[in-house]
């Protein structure tokens, strides 16, 4: 943005000005007009951190400007295609500001990114220049994901629409009295375990014992059961910023633990069709009515999947690979 430009908004308008242009810039691929967004000096870092990517810090505008460039590259450019900030707060102390707001990044893929970011920017000769910039991701969802959220007391406070359409007519699972409850007394013990165990980790230093301790964080796969027609009922708990996460479908993380299964277990492509079925919660029937070949050939594909991964029944092989990767 240009000093003229600049010039007739309030300083607060400006900074919020210069934050979104770095991020529209840096999107539709204007290098030069992102580049003019930054104060070229030693002193400007760049922090990035999100789920399963630790933490990476690039100190001094030359090694930003040279790892972006080296990215976009290597075909590695974010590939959002849309971009919200919201609940900014910004504190200016003459040519200082410091800005925090929440952000939404939409992904070419569907899925939706949820992040906490802060911007430093600095006036210099009349301009606001981002010195600072961290860019921490709290969770990354496909759109259109079955998903409902749980306060620490197992309260129902937020679900997706395809989580409500789901419930509808899911077999395992349902809504009473604002909590989310397993239609059999049998699953709905092991649901709630899996809730209240989910509940202890909503404090920070909870969830970073918890993640010191086994190496990763909180995710519990519950195998609730075969239905009436012998598919398996499954969900998975998960904890993300003080919120209990219940997904109760999900087809790309499934893709993405099959992928490492199939890798680990050396299953091949048609065990891993017939192993993707069974996590669906299809029984073998529809299994093979689904895949176009035999029941027969399913039961063998299935004894084939046992003795690879070595365990000996349906629920158990839907929890290993709700487990993997």
């Amino acid at each position: 943005m240009s000093l003229a430009e600049q010039i007739h908004l309030t300083d607060e308008d400006a900074v919020r000005a210069v934050i979104h242009e770095e991020t529209r810039s840096f999107m539709v691929g204007d290098i030069e007009a992102w580049k003019d967004c930054y104060l070229h000096d030693d002193r400007t870092t760049d922090v990035m951190s999100g789920p399963g990517m630790g933490l990476v810090v690039h100190r001094g505008w030359q090694n930003i400007y040279d790892h972006t460039m080296s990215a976009i590259a290597r075909g590695k450019r974010c590939d959002m295609v849309a971009f919200e900030k919201r609940e900014y707060s910004i504190t200016i102390d003459r040519d200082t500001a410091w800005a925090t707001y929440e952000g939404i990044t939409h992904h070419a893929d569907g899925r939706i990114s949820e992040n906490f970011e802060t911007r430093i920017v600095e006036r210099h000769r009349g301009r606001w220049k981002i010195v600072y910039n961290a860019f921490i991701t709290k969770r990354s969802v496909l759109a259109g994901a079955p998903r409902i959220a749980l306060d620490a007391e197992g309260h129902v406070i937020w679900m997706s629409d395809e989580a409500h359409e789901s419930l509808r007519d899911h077999p395992g699972l349902t809504v009473s009295h604002d909590r989310l409850r397993a239609r059999r007394p049998a699953w709905d013990s092991a649901l709630q375990e899996a809730i209240s165990r989910a509940a202890t980790l909503h404090g920070y230093f909870d969830q970073f014992s918890y993640i010191h301790d086994t190496g990763d964080a909180f995710r519990c796969p519950v195998v609730l059961g075969e239905d009436d027609e012998g598919g398996i009922v499954t969900c998975v708990v998960t904890v993300s910023d003080g919120v209990t996460y219940v997904d109760i479908g999900g087809a790309d993380q499934l893709a993405r633990r099959l992928a490492a299964a199939a890798a680990i277990f050396g299953l091949s492509e048609t065990q891993v069709h017939v192993a993707r079925e069974i996590a669906n919660g299809h029984p073998l029937p529809r299994v093979a009515e689904r895949l176009g070949i035999s029941a027969n050939t399913v039961r063998t594909h299935l004894t084939r999947i046992f003795e690879k991964t070595g365990v000996n029944a349906q629920p158990a092989l839907v929890r290993l690979l709700l487990s993997v990767g």
